[in-house]
């Protein structure tokens, strides 16, 4: 004679899909983890280079408050860096890297005015260079888990003490 038992136990399969539900659980968590790490050390990183790109823009305007032949006496379009490790700033031709992450560079554009003083663009008929003020892009170039990233900024740089 059998005897039937009250407590029945699981059956084998409903733990082995019990327990795939649950790896696949604990996967997906863990691979949202590690996108939310990742997301936020991107985004730290381009804050830090916004942060510096703004610097770079205030060391223009320093070296331009000097001698406005400082920035006169530099070339159009050509990549120009800062250099911040001496007791005055100045800018070289040698890349300037920064915690040995961020490279941080600058050139300079032609501004163009209208007959009436307005800013133009250069294909504005009648447009003639402004030759006391320039277009200063500051960029930041890092690496991330991804890419190469460039965070830029631009302003306009002028002949703030007509000299």
């Amino acid at each position: 004679m059998r005897y039937r038992s009250s407590e029945q136990g699981i059956p084998a399969v409903e733990v082995v899909i019990g327990a795939g539900i649950l790896a696949l659980l604990a996967l997906s968590a863990a691979l949202t983890l590690g996108l939310f790490v990742r997301s936020a050390t991107e985004a730290k990183e381009r804050t830090v280079a916004i942060f510096l790109a703004e610097a770079g823009v205030e060391y223009a305007r320093q070296i331009r408050s000097e001698d406005w032949a400082n920035i006169t006496g530099l070339t159009v379009g050509t990549t120009y860096y800062f250099d911040v490790s001496t007791t005055t700033l100045v800018t070289t031709a040698t890349p300037e890297v920064i915690d040995n992450h961020y490279v941080r560079s600058f050139y300079l554009t032609d501004l163009y005015r209208d007959g009436n003083d307005d800013i133009t663009p250069s294909t504005t008929p009648g447009a003639t260079v402004d030759t006391d003020s320039f277009y200063l892009t500051v960029d930041v170039t890092f690496a991330t888990s991804t890419a190469t990233t460039t965070e830029s900024l631009s302003a306009i740089i002028t002949n703030l003490h007509n000299e």
